[in-house]
Order: C-alpha cells, then sequence, then structure tokens
C-alpha cells in the first residue's frame, strides 16, 4: 500500500504538470481511500486538481450537482470500499445502493461492487433476522454474478466465488459444506497471490469458527489474516471480531 501511495503521488503531480485535471480528480478519490489504509489522513492530490473542491465529500456534492453520473460512480465505490475494508457494513450497504443507483454497466468496479455487497449481505442476513430474505436476496445475487465471471477468469475470481458460497452455506447453517468452502477460498487467494483476499478469507473464517464456538480455532485464523493484512501494507488491523488475539 506505501508503495503504491507513492505511485498515485507521482502520477497525479505529472498530471498536474499536464494540466490532465478530469483525470487527476479521478485519481485524486481513488488515492483518497488508499491514503486512509496505508495510514494518512487523506489524499494530498485534491489541491492540485485546479477545482472547487478539496476533498472527496465536496467532489461528490459537485457531481450531484451538475449530474456527473461517472464521477458520482467513482465516489460511492470508493466508499463502498472503504467502509467495507473499515468494517462499517451498515455504512457499507448504503453506499452500495448509492453506487448501483447510478451504474447498470458491468465493468470491474462492479464486479468488485457486487463482490463486497454481497458479503455484506450475507453477514446482515445473518445478523438483522427481520431482514433475512431481502439481504440473502442480495448475496445470491451476487453469488449467481460471480459464478458467471469465474467462468471467464479463474485467476481473478475463483476465490472469491468461493468465499461468497462459504458466506452462503454460513449463513444457510449448512456448516461442512461452509467449512470446505473457507479453506478452498484461501487456498485459492493464496495460489492467485490476492494477498489481502487471502487475509479476507482467514478473518471470515476465523468469525465462522467463533459462532461454532471454536475459540482456538477462530484466534488460530485470526492470526493468520492479521500477517497477511500487514504484507499488505494495511496501517491499522480493523476488527470486530469476538475473538481477542493475545
Amino acid at each position: 500500500l506505501l508503495a503504491l501511495d507513492d505511485a498515485f503521488i507521482d502520477a497525479g503531480r505529472k498530471m498536474a504538470e499536464m494540466f490532465q485535471y478530469q483525470l487527476l480528480v479521478f485519481l485524486a478519490c481513488l488515492h483518497e481511500h488508499v491514503a486512509k489504509l496505508a495510514g494518512k489522513d487523506g489524499s494530498e492530490l485534491f489541491h492540485l486538481t485546479n477545482g472547487p473542491f478539496q476533498n472527496e465529500n465536496e467532489l461528490l456534492d459537485f457531481a450531484i450537482a451538475n449530474d456527473k453520473s461517472k464521477l458520482m460512480k467513482t465516489v460511492y465505490f470508493m466508499k463502498l470500499f472503504d467502509s467495507f475494508w473499515s468494517r462499517d457494513f451498515a455504512r457499507g450497504r448504503i453506499h452500495s445502493t448509492e453506487y448501483f443507483s447510478v451504474t447498470s454497466t458491468t465493468s470491474i468496479d462492479s464486479v468488485f461492487a457486487w463482490f463486497y455487497y454481497g458479503l455484506m449481505a450475507f453477514d446482515a442476513a445473518r445478523n438483522q433476522p427481520t431482514e433475512k430474505e431481502n439481504y440473502l436476496r442480495i448475496g445470491e445475487e451476487s453469488l449467481s454474478n460471480m459464478r458467471k465471471w469465474a467462468t471467464h477468469s479463474t485467476w481473478n475470481y475463483q476465490n472469491k466465488l468461493y468465499l461468497l458460497e462459504a458466506e452462503y452455506y454460513y449463513t444457510q447453517d449448512m456448516k461442512i459444506e461452509a467449512k470446505s468452502k473457507y479453506e478452498l477460498a484461501i487456498q485459492s487467494s493464496k495460489f492467485h497471490r490476492f494477498g489481502h483476499e487471502e487475509g479476507l478469507c482467514f478473518y471470515l473464517y476465523s468469525s465462522f469458527c467463533s459462532a461454532l464456538g471454536d475459540i482456538s480455532l477462530a484466534r488460530h485464523h485470526l492470526m493468520n489474516a492479521r500477517r497477511c493484512y500487514e504484507r499488505w501494507g494495511l496501517n491499522q488491523f480493523r476488527t470486530n471480531s469476538p475473538v481477542v488475539i493475545k
């Protein structure tokens, strides 16, 4: 993440030198969340954009006022991204709805939006009984989409499919099937070198084990998640897990 942060700053300065302000606005929005994950307060690129905004919220207000759907889509996605990785699933589900309100086409960011939204939906289905059917429907739609995308690229989407399946089985109280899929998701993430998603798989597997009462195994998987996230460069290991690492 720190290397990516440096790359964003370098690219942003070059764009400013070439007066490429429209591209720089999008870059600043993306950089805002990479910088936060890396432990910084936000992006330093906004002041280079030559625009009437100095942060992401001002950028969103500008996009809404001027009906700039592409810009709204970018901001909503990054808010969704930040909410997911900061474990604020309630806020993440709101931003997911906002994101899909301004996009109807499949793109690389929509694939990830469905992935995150599906995981957050399954979590809500387990923890909000009165809304279970609604969130289960959203999770199943995410799962259906990922099955389709995984047929086109095993490398990019197999691990995500396994993890969504694990969360689906967990939500349906199919413990044996869920355990198998969590382990496949971890193996696939590691094989395809998605270290941050390997950490995510370990984290969710840890939550599953904790719910089953196997605190020792839950703690083991949570420590593995922490190692993956630290290798990724996450400044602070964020968790709402009931398992305490000692």
